[in-house]
């Protein structure tokens, strides 16, 4: 059996020309609800350790490490 592979993109084209609906009427269309982008970000519960990729790193490199007094909080 020889497997056909069709993209997304040709699949969306050929249900929009199907239907004989532009961009423009697409997104017209109104959400079924109300898009909640606060999801979309990661919840903050407090503070967190360094990673250890920079702990590592600034146990390898001190001098790039040391505090300074132009550092910004």
């Amino acid at each position: 059996m020889q497997r056909v592979v069709i993209s997304s993109v040709t699949v969306v084209a050929t249900l929009l020309q199907a239907n004989e609906l532009s961009a423009q009427q697409v997104s017209a269309i109104p959400p079924e609800r109300p898009v909640d982008h606060s999801a979309a970000f990661m919840q903050v519960y407090g503070p967190a350790p360094a990673p250890q990729g920079f702990l590592r790193f600034c146990e390898e490199n001190p001098e790039e490490c040391r505090a300074s007094s132009d550092a910004k909080a």
